[in-house]
């Protein structure tokens, strides 16, 4: 019984100092993270030359899906709209 008792009371000892080790482990970590200094990345969609390039591709080109749903749909589209055969000019993958 006194063996057993002895037992618990070392293993109790034991588990608390190593608690006390994880918890000082981590506040020491944390203590180190937070002094760090983590740079603000900037908005790359805000810079003036990310905007001004952007405006000038949707002036000048048609941006769609790059899914093969919706290049199928844009070229409909763009047959009705053409009044283009669709049989005739556009490639068999997208035809009806």
């Amino acid at each position: 019984m006194k063996l057993t008792l002895g037992l618990r009371v070392i293993a109790r000892t034991l588990l608390g100092e190593l608690s006390e080790t994880v918890k000082i482990t981590i506040n020491k970590r944390i203590s180190t993270l937070q002094r760090r200094e983590y740079p603000v990345k900037p908005k790359i969609l805000e810079d003036r030359h990310v905007r001004r390039y952007s405006n000038e591709l949707q002036e000048k080109h048609t941006i769609i899906p790059a899914d093969k749903a919706g290049k199928y749909y844009f070229i409909q589209t763009l047959t009705r709209e053409l009044e283009i055969e669709s049989k005739s000019t556009i490639n068999c993958t997208y035809a009806a």
